[in-house]
């Protein structure tokens, strides 16, 4: 590890920085997968209801696209906040060892394993929002829209 690294490290802004990013990550996978839900039955529900009110046919093709790209560009933000936590939490046991190598006080070594711990949480529900919004994504594919 660079010296520039260490001193990011123990630099209190840098940490502040860290464990904020740890928190968008741990929140950003329900987010996506709970904008997945709403954004797809309300775009189709509305859509659909329009339809019908007006006595003719959904553009069904249209409507299909639209929910498919939309839960493609979520499914891509809940992965991305996986991914973004992995490397937090490497980053933040290699900030740990580093620190227990150099003699460090419990006091710094504390603090990467909250990042470690945030890290790990936003990869494990990362994985399991995903599949949600797979199984979200999957509904126009396998059953007609409004039908």
């Amino acid at each position: 590890m660079a010296s520039g690294e260490r001193g990011a490290a123990r630099d209190p802004r840098a940490r502040r920085k860290h464990l904020a990013l740890a928190a968008i990550a741990v929140l950003a996978s329900p987010a996506a997968w709970l904008a997945s839900l709403w954004l797809s039955w309300g775009v189709q529900d509305f859509t659909c209801s329009a339809a019908a009110s007006a006595d003719s046919d959904a553009p069904a093709a249209g409507l299909f696209v639209i929910l498919l790209v939309m839960n493609i560009v979520l499914l891509v933000l809940a992965a991305l906040s996986g991914v973004v936590g992995w490397v937090l939490a490497r980053h933040s046991r290699a900030a740990t060892q580093q620190a227990e190598s150099d003699g460090g006080n419990g006091e710094s070594a504390n603090r990467p394993g909250v990042l470690s711990f945030l890290g790990v949480t936003a990869a494990v529900l990362s994985l399991l929002f995903c599949y949600g919004i797979i199984l979200i994504t999957a509904n126009p594919l396998v059953f007609e829209v409004c039908s």
